[in-house]
């Protein structure tokens, strides 16, 4: 027996040592989970946890053994959200970490980063329980007090930027002017926190927060009322730049950015089609294409390629050179993004007078296109149309 749980500790203590975490003193423990944290490696945060229990005992650094315990806890919860974990989960880890920092703060009253990150959790679990409007002004209570127990003791603690944007961020709303404030809190903290960058020498104190500012700031310029996304992703590679292995960052907030930039820049794509189709600009008309596109119109055969494209052009030129173009419009029902690849489907229509007769002409398209990225910018690469009879025109 004593032999076979020797060997299971070994395993144990083997797949720990694979997984990058081997360092057994405080400070080597918290650089372990802040490694965690970033990967969003939920077990070993867990694991991490436990492993700083035997460090409570010695009274010197017991507080900040408190802290960290508490923080392995929190972000665990924290990268649960990203990861779609079980609610319960996530409060049971919230309720474990306020517990944890709150006991850091009895062991030392003047630790105003326990009170932070205790009001973090309790934000935190006010969202979970936003449905149970009972159980929110308990926690908000709770939470208001703690936060003003940090202001009071450090006010210019950048950690306690992270905690306040996301609070008045989320009472907002669409408040365009509390989403600024909320930014300015955050590149407050951040010029805070690079100032003190070279004070900071004691391994168990809290010195987090550049990255995690950084990625606020990248998250609430894509969110704003009035998105920044040059801004957003600035912010969020500046965040890598710090932290080149963060998960969060990297595999879901850059991926969003992009995507948040893909959409804009096909809606611009598209109003320039409509605005050339408008006025029978075809010269813009023709750059709005790949050199490789093939459309297909009904009753026709494919037009493949620059040449093709530019000689049936030539030929609307001159048939839409009788007639004025009323209206013209785009209704896409559904886009979706692949890389440098795109598809969208719905519905073009068009009004035209015929200006000798001044015969009304209305015309409506379903229509599929396939966008690609060319020389770093979406045209059309594919198009399928299909005339609808003129009844189904609205």
């Amino acid at each position: 027996m004593h032999r076979m749980l020797r060997s299971t500790t070994l395993i144990l203590l083997a797949s720990f040592a694979n997984a990058g975490y081997t360092h057994a003193s405080p400070a080597g423990l918290v650089a372990q989970i802040r490694q965690a944290d970033y990967e969003g490696n939920r077990p070993a945060l867990r694991q991490l946890y436990e492993q700083l229990t035997p460090f409570l005992h010695d009274q010197n650094i017991a507080s900040r053994v408190r802290y960290w315990r508490g923080f392995a806890l929190w972000r665990r919860a924290l990268n649960g959200f990203n990861d779609s974990v079980d609610p319960n989960e996530i409060e049971r880890d919230l309720q474990s970490a306020a517990v944890e920092f709150e006991q850091a703060e009895v062991l030392d009253p003047t630790f105003d980063d326990a009170d932070v990150a205790r009001a973090s959790c309790l934000s935190n679990l006010i969202y979970l329980h936003r449905a149970d409007s009972i159980r929110v002004q308990e926690l908000a209570v709770q939470a208001r007090q703690v936060l003003k127990e940090a202001e009071t003791k450090a006010p210019d603690n950048p950690r306690l930027a992270w905690i306040e944007g996301p609070n008045l961020w989320y009472r907002a709303g669409e408040d365009e002017e509390l989403q600024k404030k909320a930014i300015e809190i955050y590149e407050r903290g951040l010029q805070v926190i690079r100032a003190q960058k070279a004070n900071t020498s004691d391994p168990l104190q809290p010195t987090w927060g550049e990255p995690e500012l950084l990625m606020n700031l990248a998250w609430s310029n894509l969110h704003r009322k009035t998105p920044d996304l040059g801004a957003a992703q600035r912010h969020a590679q500046s965040a890598l730049d710090l932290v080149p292995n963060w998960h969060y960052v990297r595999d879901i907030l850059m991926p969003q950015i992009q995507k948040a930039r893909d959409i804009t820049e096909i809606q611009k794509l598209r109003d320039r089609d409509i605005a050339a189709s408008k006025t029978a600009d075809f010269e813009t008309l023709k750059s709005l294409f790949t050199d490789d596109s093939v459309l297909m119109p009904p009753g026709a055969g494919f037009v493949r390629g620059r040449t093709d494209r530019e000689r049936v052009m030539e030929d609307m030129r001159a048939l839409t050179s009788q007639y004025d173009v009323l209206e013209y419009y785009e209704d896409f029902e559904e886009l979706s993004i692949y890389g440098n690849a795109a598809i969208e489907w719905g519905t073009i229509r068009g009004e035209m007078r015929q200006k000798q007769t001044g015969e009304l002409i209305r015309e409506s398209y379903k229509v599929m296109r396939i966008l690609a990225k060319e020389h770093g910018q979406w045209k059309i690469s594919r198009v399928i149309f299909n005339e609808m009879p003129p009844a189904k025109f609205q």
